[in-house]
């Protein structure tokens, strides 16, 4: 007889099972047939009650702590492969290609190939707790996932560090093969550039640059890249700091133009006053070029009150313009 709990996350109800000693599966919702047969409803088994306080603190970004007792059903060779995937460390990656390289081939076989690894890890019967999700395309690229690649993206992003969730986006720490979305999507567009600071990318090679800068810049700021919550892409960049003990001030928010008057820049900018407000700040600060009025409407329909504007002079061409600044409690 198997015990079933289940559980709301962010990324859907799972259906938990266990068979008094360890679990033995999670099921996403919608994922097709019951895991578990002739299951009886018990979260008081004390498997499911460790295995439930684990996922609430790995979902809430907090130390889940030791990983309950597990007991996925599969060949010798799915074990093989699922034993190698508890080793991935947690906010890392390994491509199929590499997982292949490091699992011991069946008898008669010289070596492993990414195809064999990759049929086993589509077979994991205990997702998120074996996780099969850090597994990537060689390149970086998120591949194919039981769960659905939304589902990667999300776990993906919730181990590199600080998420911001609304609606419709997820605001991140960038991954290296973020620079294609990037590089598509925002900088190699004049009209985003246009208000910012930077200039537009022209090349591939100039991209893949810029995005390493990105990645060390995110790992030590508060900025995150925007990404669309339901495909991964990334389609924006936005981020603040702190000018006072408790007063954070933006650093810049940009969308790509194709993602522009659809709510994103509402959504953003509300992620970014409740992180700034959980970190301890009473006091947003907005700014926006006095050209930019689509801005500037954003940033007044949130509620927030002209301070004071200042004289600039863009560096990028020597053009002088006046930016805006805006002030609202948290």
């Amino acid at each position: 007889m198997q015990n079933t709990a289940f559980m709301d996350s962010p990324i859907g109800r799972l259906t938990l099972c266990s068979d008094g000693a360890a679990l033995t599966a999670i099921r996403f919702d919608g994922d097709g047939p019951e895991p578990c047969p002739e299951a009886c409803f018990d979260p008081a088994d004390p498997i499911l009650a460790q295995a439930l306080r684990w996922l609430r603190a790995y979902f809430a970004g907090d130390d889940p702590g030791p990983v309950p007792p597990l007991h996925p059903s599969g060949t010798a060779f799915q074990q093989t492969v699922w034993a190698r995937l508890r080793e991935i460390p947690y906010g890392r990656t390994l491509s199929y290609g590499a997982l292949a390289a490091q699992t011991a081939p069946r008898p008669g076989r010289a070596r492993v190939s990414a195809r064999a690894v990759g049929a086993a890890v589509g077979r994991n019967p205990l997702p998120i707790l074996i996780p099969c999700h850090r597994v990537v395309g060689a390149d970086g690229s998120l591949t194919g996932y039981a769960g659905g690649l939304d589902r990667k993206f999300y776990l993906l992003k919730r181990e590199r560090g600080a998420l911001l969730e609304t609606p419709d986006l997820l605001l991140a720490k960038a991954s290296p093969a973020d620079w294609r979305g990037l590089y598509r999507n925002v900088w190699s567009h004049a009209e985003t550039a246009r208000y910012m600071l930077w200039s537009v990318t022209t090349s591939a090679a100039e991209a893949r640059a810029r995005l390493t800068r990105t990645l060390a810049w995110q790992q030590t700021h508060e900025a995150f890249t925007v990404y669309l919550r339901k495909t991964g892409e990334a389609i924006g960049f936005a981020g603040f700091r702190f000018v006072g003990a408790e007063t954070a001030e933006d650093t810049g928010v940009a969308l790509g133009p194709a993602f522009v008057r659809k709510g994103y820049g509402t959504q953003i900018v509300r992620a970014l006053c409740a992180r700034a407000k959980a970190l301890g700040a009473k006091t947003m600060i907005l700014s926006a070029r006095e050209q930019n009025a689509a801005s500037r409407g954003l940033i007044e329909s949130l509620g927030f009150r002209r301070t004071e504007t200042e004289p600039r002079t863009d560096e990028r061409d020597g053009s002088a313009y006046r930016l805006i600044f805006y002030r609202r409690t948290l």
